[in-house]
C-alpha cells in the first residue's frame, strides 16, 4: 500500500507507513550507509585527482537539501534499530504524532527526546521532534532537528550531513575552492526569517530560480579567477 513520494513534507505517511524489521533488518542499513559513504568519498577523491593532475580547475559545492523533506518522500522507514527498545520508541512516536497533531509541542518535544535517548536512528523521530520545535518557533534548533532527520533517512536521499562533511573536508585537504551552498541558503533564509530552504528548494535539493542565482552569483567570482589563473579562454 506504499506510495512513493506520497507526502513532500510532513510526518504523518512516516508515521502511518513504517518499514516493518519482518521486511528489513534496520541494523543492515547502517552498515550499508558507512560503505555508501566510504564510496562516495573515494570516488569523489578520484575526481578531484584526475581533474588536478590533467590542468583542470576544480571547484566544489555542497549539496543544497530541503531539511524538512518527508521522511518517507521515497522510502518507507523504520520506527526503530534496537529490538531491545521498539515497542516503546513505536508507541513514542505515535504519542508524538498525536501531540504534533493537536498542537501540543512541549508534550511532544519532550515524548520525542525521551524517545531519542534509547533510539537515536529514526529519521521520523527526529522529525517529529522538529515539528515540534518549529511549533514552538525555535527554528534554528528545528532547522538542525530536520536535518538531522534528513541524515538519518533510509536510502538515497539520506546522509546529507555527512555527504557535506566529505565535501568540506575534501575540499580543504586538496586545496580545493569551495562553495558552501547548504550553509549560504541557510544564511540567506536566517536574514529573512525563511528557515528550511522555503524559498530556495523545490524538492528534495533541486533549487529554485532563486537558489540558482544565489549560487551563481557565489560561483562566478570563482570562475573568473580560475580563468585568470589558468589562462583558459
Amino acid at each position: 500500500r506504499f506510495e512513493s513520494h506520497h507526502e513532500l513534507i510532513g510526518s504523518s505517511y512516516a508515521v502511518e507507513m513504517p518499514l516493518s524489521p519482518d521486511q528489513y533488518d534496520p541494523a543492515q542499513w547502517l552498515t550499508a550507509r558507512e560503505k555508501y559513504l566510504a564510496t562516495f568519498q573515494a570516488n569523489l577523491k578520484q575526481m578531484v585527482t584526475v581533474a588536478q593532475d590533467a590542468g583542470v580547475p576544480v571547484i566544489l559545492l555542497t549539496v543544497p537539501f530541503n531539511p524538512r523533506l518527508s521522511p518517507a518522500w521515497k522510502h518507507r522507514q523504520p520506527h526503530s534499530f534496537d529490538p531491545e527498545h521498539r515497542p516503546a520508541v513505536t508507541e513514542a512516536i505515535r504519542s508524538a504524532a498525536d501531540s504534533v497533531s493537536r498542537g501540543d509541542f512541549e508534550d511532544g518535544l519532550k515524548t520525542a527526546t525521551t524517545a531519542l535517548a534509547l533510539d537515536p536512528h529514526p529519521a521520523v523521530l527526529h522529525y517529529l521532534k522538529a515539528e515540534c520545535l518549529e511549533g514552538l518557533e525555535q527554528h534554528e534548533t528545528a532547522e538542525r532537528a530536520y536535518a538531522e532527520s534528513r541524515e538519518r533517512m533510509m536510502g538515497n536521499l539520506g546522509s546529507r550531513l555527512s555527504t557535506n562533511r566529505i565535501i568540506r573536508d575534501l575540499a580543504k585537504e586538496n586545496h580545493v575552492p569551495m562553495i558552501d551552498v547548504q550553509e549560504l541558503f541557510q544564511q540567506y533564509g536566517a536574514k529573512r526569517e525563511r528557515h528550511y530552504n522555503a524559498d530556495l528548494i523545490h524538492d528534495d535539493c533541486h533549487p529554485t530560480p532563486l537558489g540558482h542565482q544565489l549560487i551563481a552569483e557565489a560561483l562566478a567570482p570563482l570562475l573568473r579567477q580560475a580563468v585568470v589563473e589558468n589562462r583558459t579562454p
